[in-house]
Order: structure tokens, then sequence, then C-alpha cells
């Protein structure tokens, strides 16, 4: 008999739990259930007609494999491979995800930030200069840029150190990578040490104005000082002269 689409079975029933009938049965003891439920569901014999015709298809389908002893053999078999699929599957533990898309936490510089997977975050590095080869520290800082690839999800704290397989001795914050390696930032030492691309541009736009106002102050000190120190004359031919006061 060519398979149904139509034809449904329960969940977790095979053919002979639906039949009743145990799996070792003999040929004799499945067709004499067959023709047991056949009286028993025929549409002739049933009020419901459309339910009894429904449930004989299951029946006849059903039997056309239990009734064949080379199809039992085959369906057999696929009923070996689902019991031992179904063990399996049943020890399975699915990964626990521990990391979330984005967080929102305080920076170095207290300011609140939303830092989402892919975003830059900033750790300070001292800044050199080399006068006749001789190198000099500024005491100013530079920013050395690391991409956020994972933030660490605190709702699932009690996973972490299963999942990474290691002993943490503070939360972590976000995995970024240096190089080929893979290394946890903390959350204690990014709000000791690293800032945001938020802070960072707030940085650079006081860097511009701080910069801005030298340059202002340094025009407006020339200025005054050529004021003081020169002075514009008209000589003695009638032209215009710039003399030291």
């Amino acid at each position: 008999m060519p398979y149904d689409k139509r034809i449904t079975f329960s969940k977790n029933r095979n053919y002979y739990e639906i039949c009743g009938l145990d799996r070792d049965a003999s040929l004799d003891s499945i067709r004499a259930r067959y023709r047991e439920l056949a009286l028993k569901f025929h549409p002739d014999r049933h009020k419901n007609k459309d339910f009894a015709t429904e449930k004989m298809k299951h029946i006849n389908y059903i039997y056309s494999i239990l009734g064949d002893n080379a199809r039992r053999k085959e369906y057999n078999t696929t009923l070996g491979f689902e019991e031992e699929f179904e063990d399996l599957y049943s020890n399975y533990e699915p990964p626990t995800y521990i990391y979330q898309d984005s967080i929102e936490i305080t920076d170095s510089t207290g300011l609140s930030v939303i830092i989402k997977r892919g975003d830059y975050i900033y750790f300070p590095v001292d800044r050199y200069i080399s006068v006749f080869g001789k190198r000099i520290n500024l005491r100013a800082k530079d920013y050395l840029g690391i991409k956020v690839q994972k933030i660490f999800d605190p709702r699932c704290e009690k996973e972490y150190e299963k999942v990474l397989r290691r002993k943490l001795e503070k939360e972590p914050l976000f995995s970024v990578n240096f190089g080929q390696d893979e290394t946890i930032i903390y959350k204690e030492d990014f709000q000791q040490i690293w800032i945001s691309q938020k802070s960072l541009n707030k940085k650079d736009i006081k860097t511009v104005i701080i910069l801005s106002i030298i340059i202002a102050l340094l025009i407006g000190l020339g200025v005054s000082y050529l004021y003081r120190t020169y002075t514009l004359t008209i000589n003695e031919e009638g032209k215009e002269e710039v003399i030291r006061k």
C-alpha cells in the first residue's frame, strides 16, 4: 500500500502500541487483531462514517506493514534506531548561551553608555615622543581601540565557569581578541581603566576646544607683542614703514 500523507499517529507511539500488540506478536495474532479492529471501525458498522473511514485507513496501513514479514522486519529496524536515538537525545544537554547583544555599563570616566557587540572600547597607553634620539614621556594618554566580540549576560552568571571551563575570580564583561587570542575584560577593570567610544568622542571634542583656545591665545599674544614692539610710520618719501619702538 502506498504511503498516505493524511495518515497520522499519536506522538511517541509505534504501530504495535497503536494496535495493542506486543512487539514479538505472531503473525496469527496480528491478523486476529486486524480483524477485530476492522469489525470495530468498519464504516458500515459505525455511526460516524467519516471517523470510521479515517480509522480504517490507519488500520489498513498498519496491517500492510505488520502483516508482511519483510516489511515488518524493516519497520522493526527503524524502531531500534528510534529507541537508540531517543536514548542519546535524552542525555543530550543543549549548549548554554551566556552572551547577549548589548549592555548598559559605566566606563572609567563615570559615563553611562550602551555598548553593543562590534563596538569599540579603548584602553589608555602612554604617549612618547623622541627628541634628538631620546624618548620623552609626555604624561599624556593615547587610546588603543579593541572591538567587542562577545558580551556576557549577567542573567547567566551561574553558568559562566561551566561554559568557559575555567575559574573566574571576577565578573566577566566582554570578550575581545588580542591578535589570535581571545581575552576576557572584567567589569571591575573596565570601570577603572577602559573608556567607551562616547567618552573618547567627548575627549576629542575637549582636546579640540583646548587646542583652539591655546592657538587663539598664542595668536593674541603674538599680535600684542607686535603691537607693543613695532609701530607703523610714514617715511620722508611718504611710504608706510614698520619700525621698532
